[in-house]
């Protein structure tokens, strides 16, 4: 089991841009020029064009100042599922979302490959080293 069978994400809704977005903080990363929170996000949300509800899981890091930067790449494996509708409705996207979730603990708990870092903070941290140098007199 991993941080998605364990915890209760935040959950996103925005009705304007028709999307769901289920997140979970795992860890503080310091590194780069702005640093910031690493984050589990499953995005939900219905494609106009293409008219159905689609579903993604991927990496983002929430910085300090308050900037989402999401780890994408066109040829990045993601874990998703998609589902053709006729025409967008609240309530479906909505259903499509929970059953979505549904899987994807499901697929967690199979221990299937989710392709995101899921290592949270509860990790052990290493021993520390003293690394004062050693006077002798």
């Amino acid at each position: 089991m991993s941080l998605i069978s364990d915890r209760k994400p935040t959950i996103r809704v925005n009705d304007a841009d028709r999307r769901l977005v289920y997140r979970w903080t795992l860890r503080r990363i310091e590194e780069g020029s702005d640093p910031g929170m690493l984050l589990v996000q499953l995005k939900v949300q219905h494609d106009r064009t293409g008219k159905r509800y689609y579903a993604e899981l991927r990496n983002a890091t929430l910085t300090d100042t308050d900037f989402l930067v999401e780890s994408f790449g066109l040829n990045d494996p993601v874990w998703s599922r998609d589902e053709f509708v006729a025409r967008y409705a609240k309530t479906g996207l909505r259903a499509f979302a929970d059953r979505t979730f549904a899987e994807l603990r499901r697929a967690d708990a199979a221990g299937e490959d989710l392709h995101v870092d899921l290592t949270s903070d509860d990790r052990p941290s290493p021993p520390e080293v003293d690394t004062t140098p050693d006077v002798t007199s």
